[in-house]
Formats: C-alpha cells, sequence, structure tokens
C-alpha cells in the first residue's frame, strides 16, 4: 500500500466513479482499476462495489477513507514543513472556527493570514462547538477554536479568551437596563442552540442551580438564522458579545448583559498531531489577536507592519 494508490482511491471515492476520477487524475480507467485491485488484493478486503451509477464504499472502505485523508493531509504537511526550512511558512493549514466570532477573530485573523503569510493554503470550515470537535477528532481540520467545555477526548489545548453572555432582543425590545442576574431571564420566550451545545450547557445549568427551567421556545443550531429571528421579534437570545456587537451598534438589535454568566474559548489541536510550520504561525497569530484585542489595539495593523519591515530587508 502506498501513497499514490491512497491517492486514486480516495478520488474514486469521492466522484463516487471510476469513471470521472480517471479523468481527474488524467490516467487511464484500466490503469486505475488495476491499482484498486492491488490495494484490495494487499488489504484482504473489498473497498468499492460496482453498480449502474458508479460505485459504493464497502464498511472497509468508509474506514479507509476517514483514514486516508488524514494520512494524505499529514504527508502535505510534512513535506511543506520540510519545504519551508528556510523559506517562509507553505502549504495547507484547516481552520475550525465558529459562527459568533466571524466578526471579532475570524476576519481579522483570515486577514492577518493572507498579509503575513501569502504561501499558506487556508481552508476555514465554521460550525459549532460540537461539529468542529467531531472535525478534530477525525483529524480534519489542523486547529479550531472551541468552546472549553467542548474539548472532551480532543488533543492539546490553549485557553483564548472568556466572553460575557448577553440577554439579546429586537431593535424595540423593552430590555431591563444595566446589567441583569440569570433569574431575570424567567418568562421570557428564548431562541438558544440545542443541547450538547456548551452554551447551551451554562445556560441551563445556572438555571437549574436557581431552581428555575427555560423558556425555550425554538432550537436553532445556526448563529445568523437566531440573530435574524430575533431581529423578526420571535424571541430573545443568549450570546457572547461578540456575535451581535456589529448589529448593536448598527441598532438591529439591543443587548444586556448578565451578571454572572460567561464563556471560554480555546484553541484545540487534534491528537497526536504537532502541526505543521503553518499551522503553529496560524496558533501564534490567533494568540497575538487575541491578545491584541484584550487590549483594545489593532492586530492587522501590527501584522501589515511586520510584513512590510520584513520585506523592506530583502
Amino acid at each position: 500500500m502506498d501513497l499514490k494508490q491512497i491517492q486514486y482511491f480516495v478520488q474514486i471515492a469521492r466522484f463516487r466513479s471510476f469513471n470521472r476520477a480517471a479523468s481527474h487524475l488524467y490516467i487511464a480507467q484500466s490503469a486505475l482499476s488495476r491499482q484498486i485491485r492491488l490495494l484490495e488484493q494487499e488489504l484482504g478486503v473489498p473497498l468499492m462495489l460496482r453498480h449502474a451509477r458508479g460505485v459504493r464504499l464497502t464498511a472497509a472502505g468508509e474506514l479507509l477513507l476517514v483514514r486516508a485523508e488524514a494520512l494524505l493531509r499529514f504527508s502535505r504537511q510534512l513535506r511543506d514543513e520540510v519545504v519551508a526550512q528556510g523559506s517562509e511558512p507553505r502549504g495547507e493549514v484547516v481552520i475550525g472556527l465558529p459562527p459568533s466570532l466571524n466578526h471579532s477573530i475570524a476576519v481579522p485573523l483570515l486577514i492577518a493570514i493572507a498579509r503575513r503569510y501569502p504561501y499558506l493554503r487556508v481552508t476555514t470550515w465554521v460550525g459549532t462547538s460540537m461539529m468542529l470537535k467531531e472535525l478534530l477528532d477525525a483529524g480534519a481540520v489542523d486547529l479550531a477554536v472551541v468552546g472549553a467545555l467542548d474539548t472532551e477526548s480532543t488533543g492539546s489545548m490553549q485557553p483564548l479568551f472568556r466572553d460575557e453572555l448577553c440577554l439579546v432582543g429586537a431593535a424595540n425590545a423593552d430590555l431591563p437596563r444595566g446589567p441583569i442576574t440569570c433569574r431575570q431571564l424567567t418568562g421570557l420566550p428564548l431562541i438558544l442552540t440545542s443541547r450538547p451545545n456548551s452554551m447551551r450547557r451554562i445556560v441551563d445549568a445556572a438555571a437549574a442551580d436557581l431552581g428555575f427551567e427555560l423558556q425555550v421556545v425554538m432550537e436553532v443550531n445556526y448563529v445568523p438564522l437566531i440573530l435574524e429571528l430575533v431581529r423578526q421579534e420571535v424571541g430573545h437570545t443568549l450570546l457572547p458579545l461578540p456575535a451581535v456587537e456589529q448589529m448593536v451598534a448598527a441598532r438591529e438589535l439591543k443587548l444586556t448583559r448578565i451578571t454572572g454568566l460567561s464563556y471560554e474559548w480555546v484553541v484545540v489541536l487534534p491528537k497526536d498531531n504537532p502541526g505543521s510550520v503553518g499551522t503553529r504561525c496560524v496558533q501564534d497569530l490567533l494568540q497575538e489577536l487575541v491578545t491584541t484585542r484584550a487590549r483594545g489595539g489593532n492586530t492587522e495593523t501590527a501584522s501589515n507592519a511586520r510584513a512590510r519591515r520584513k520585506r523592506r530587508r530583502r
């Protein structure tokens, strides 16, 4: 079993067709079929079943696909890391980010990466902490920002920052002024993410400690949709400040901070994977961005200045 056979197998699995995979790989279909037969003979199990519309993976094939994609990504990282010695970071980095940090973290981070590390190819997955954790466990992303409560069985973890949770309502909502207590959420119609989302667990636990049950009228696992429903006065929601600050500034939403409720974000890497040079550069840049954000500064500006100095030295 060699990497070329693994690459062929992954392409056939993606296209679900020998013919389309052969066209994509620019090789003869007969040669492709021969390589897969050799792979199956070596492993001693069938990996694919042909049918009129293409191919279907067997259980063994499905397992190999998961492991093969992680193996190919690791081989690319190894190559990129060797090439990067004595030069700027190169290769691919896959980042997982939560939608609630789009404006405060994701956009500044991706801009800074593009300007400081122009030879890095960045792929970004946006999803809930639970979804990103599954991608981490499968080795499909190199690092991700997730809620601290969603890191069980995940790899190395580094704390980033803690956000206050806020009660968010429509622009004309009659929200209390100043910080409120968790008990003041009693009776409010809430639109929340579904369990076992870590933010939901924090809120549920706080309500249980005080002996009351939240009035959850709807569960939605997509932050932009939650915010649109709140804007349309369907209900209120509970989210970290960065998720809503732009819409609040535009007077599309209104918020009130909740005393004693906060949410901790961490950056995590997959198990048994130290990360490529590019991954470590992105991790350092993320930590720098968070530090600058805490000080009220502009990380993008600092990154640009450093990149300009580096170009001048050349």
